[in-house]
């Protein structure tokens, strides 16, 4: 998540405390989601496959080989916590039913990796190999064992290739198209409000100082001690701002655990919407 800097401003909330309510400023954050493709990859070892019919000094299999290495880079410099990102070899056999989920569970299994990307043999096409504009098929089996559709997914696309491919250019456009076909996995991120109350209090600023940093598990600290008050509302505000931190941790049970807490002492006005967003995400996950 990006934090979108907006300054705290304390001293606007004067008339909420004459009347002895929480003050309350929106947070602003830049949310990481699913990229295009639907998957998420953050935190993940990816192993990426390229199946090679055999002579590997072939531009088709060059062109394959150094597809498969742009993909990976692309997909690891996007999903930063994804860095383990490998290319294998796989020499291709007629016959055999690489994109099968049980093949790619095979596999996944042997490379000791979270999600697999095969990428089928790239065939380019003759006018491109002899220097003219053109484009070539691309097809990946992506598995993701850690999804819960528990499914293989096919993607494809064509990478234009101006100009044709030779032999001195195949590994430069080749990475390239990588690169522009890994698009498909980054993240896309959506920005989002929340809203964090607080009193006019040391610890309860301190809190929310935290939060505006981003700092969660340390405002989380300060809120767990703002929770020892016989205050109804002060509790509340606590357990909807726990509510809060627990799900930009992605902890969504606990989130709801804590919202309950909150809506039993003094039901909050705001805190049907983040149920909403709660109940959304485990929907997702």
């Amino acid at each position: 998540m990006k934090k979108i800097c907006l300054p705290l401003i304390i001293a606007a909330a004067l008339a909420s405390v004459l009347s002895c309510g929480p003050s309350s400023y929106m947070l602003a954050v830049d949310m990481r989601k699913a990229s295009d493709s639907g998957l998420d990859l953050l935190g993940k070892d990816v192993a990426v496959m390229y199946l090679d019919r055999g002579d590997t000094t072939t531009l088709n299999s060059r062109f394959t080989k150094a597809f498969a290495e742009g993909l990976s880079l692309s997909v690891s410099d996007a999903n930063n916590g994804s860095e383990n990102v490998f290319v294998y070899r796989l020499p291709y056999e007629e016959g055999t039913d690489y994109a099968c989920k049980d093949s790619l569970v095979s596999l996944l299994m042997t490379v000791n990796s979270d999600a697999i990307f095969l990428l089928d043999p790239v065939e380019l096409p003759l006018a491109v190999c002899r220097g003219r504009s053109g484009a070539c098929r691309v097809s990946l089996h992506v598995y993701d064992a850690m999804n819960r559709r528990d499914q293989v997914f096919l993607f494809s696309s064509t990478a234009q290739l101006n100009d044709g491919v030779s032999g001195s250019d195949v590994r430069r456009k080749a990475l390239k198209a990588g690169r522009d076909f890994a698009a498909n996995f980054h993240p896309n991120w959506e920005r989002e409000h929340f809203t964090i109350l607080y009193y006019e209090q040391n610890e309860w600023i301190e809190a929310a100082n935290c939060a505006d940093r981003l700092d969660w598990q340390e405002a989380m600290k300060h809120w767990l001690k703002c929770l020892d008050t016989r205050n109804l509302l002060r509790r509340s505000s606590a357990a909807y701002n726990m509510a809060t931190a627990c799900f930009m941790l992605g902890d969504f049970d606990l989130a709801l655990e804590w919202l309950d807490s909150s809506d039993k002492d003094c039901k909050l006005s705001i805190s049907d919407p983040l149920r909403q967003r709660i109940r959304k995400a485990l929907q997702t996950r």
